[in-house]
């Protein structure tokens, strides 16, 4: 055993550890992982991990990087600050731990966040408390879970941000939701083009508002038209112009007299 700061590290064996049940983070690849291993392999686990006692050894409680790292390096031992922690504290240490790294998926935050929740009635309030956030922002998290799970998957596959996400829940209908998610991959909408294509399509007043643009625009080439015409008319040559409208098409109309008087 040493001491570092005042605090106790024993050198644990790696294969007496078990992984923490709360790791909010869920998608941890070798490949992400091989850096840090190399790392460990030339200077050793630079900061120890929390484990905490249970009945056959110990239980990770924060570091889960640093203890699969070292896994993959293929150390046998590893330096640890052995603490007891309840259940709920196990899971606090390791959401706080990760939610301060960038690389913390925001799905996999909001799990966690889901998991205080549910097992330990945590309050919103609690929660964002604990965790060093606004209400808003847990709030927020926990919406998103209220989406489809194969929207998710394809939100997550596709590496869209969590404002993406929030975007599809202002959309009333799963088919909706899988519409603009669809042009978001394929056509690349940009944020403010789907907050554009989903205002469009909130509510049904969306579709009656096109024809207001569509007569606004054709009032823009009618008096393009009327003044050019005008101009005709300042030179002695009389013209009419006329429009008909019909269900496809506006039809404009002008009128020359063949024979003027002068």
């Amino acid at each position: 055993m040493e001491r570092q700061a005042g605090i106790a590290i024993d050198m644990i064996p790696i294969e007496r550890i078990a992984v923490n049940p709360y790791q909010p983070r869920r998608r941890i690849t070798a490949q992400e992982l091989r850096p840090l291993a190399d790392s460990i392999r030339v200077h050793g686990v630079l900061q120890p991990i929390v484990v905490s006692p249970i009945q056959r050894g110990f239980q990770l409680v924060a570091g889960e990087r640093r203890y699969r790292a070292a896994k993959l390096a293929g150390l046998a031992r590893v330096p640890a600050v052995v603490r007891r922690v309840q259940a709920a504290g196990s899971a606090v240490l390791a959401l706080v731990e990760n939610l301060h790294r960038q690389s913390l998926s925001y799905w996999d935050a909001a799990e966690g966040f889901l998991r205080l929740d549910t097992e330990f009635h945590w309050t919103q309030s609690r929660i964002a408390g604990q965790m060093g956030v606004s209400q808003s922002a847990v709030a927020n998290k926990l919406r998103i879970l209220h989406l489809e799970s194969d929207i998710r998957r394809q939100i997550q596959d596709a590496g869209l941000s969590e404002r993406h996400a929030r975007l599809l829940l202002t959309l009333p209908t799963a088919k909706r939701r899988r519409e603009l998610l669809r042009m978001m991959i394929e056509d690349k909408l940009t944020i403010r083009q789907a907050e554009e294509w989903a205002k469009s399509r909130s509510s049904d007043t969306g579709a009656r508002r096109l024809p207001k643009t569509v007569v606004k625009d054709f009032r823009i080439v009618y008096n393009a038209f009327k003044e050019t015409l005008d101009t005709v008319g300042t030179a002695g040559m009389a013209a009419e112009m006329t429009h008909v409208e019909s269900d496809d098409y506006w039809e404009i109309r002008v009128r020359i007299p063949k024979n003027q008087e002068g």
